[in-house]
């Protein structure tokens, strides 16, 4: 009578604990290929910098939304506010 894992143990592991590093992941890279399509530097300076076209307001508020859908997924999947937290993060008001 071992305790192994059995299948729904490995479904639920896989849906609460992958989504969270591959969400992080993707929000990075949005982030950096975002950065650099403006002409920053470094995502720093662009995370820092107030947003001065159209284009980069409306790319802010992107990703304020993006980050309202992963934070309120969390209220189903509490992994998903740590996905959507890094989206609040990076607000440029």
């Amino acid at each position: 009578m071992g305790l192994g894992i059995g299948i729904p143990e490995l479904i639920i592991i896989l849906t609460i604990l992958l989504p969270v590093p591959i969400g992080i992941a993707l929000v990075a890279n949005s982030v950096r290929v975002r950065a650099r399509r403006l002409r920053y530097p470094t995502v720093g300076a662009y995370l820092r910098a107030a947003p001065r076209s159209d284009a980069e307001k409306q790319d802010a508020a992107d990703l304020v939304l993006k980050g309202l859908v992963f934070c309120l997924l969390g209220l189903l999947f509490p992994p998903f506010v740590l996905v959507g937290l890094p989206f609040f993060a990076s607000l440029k008001v």
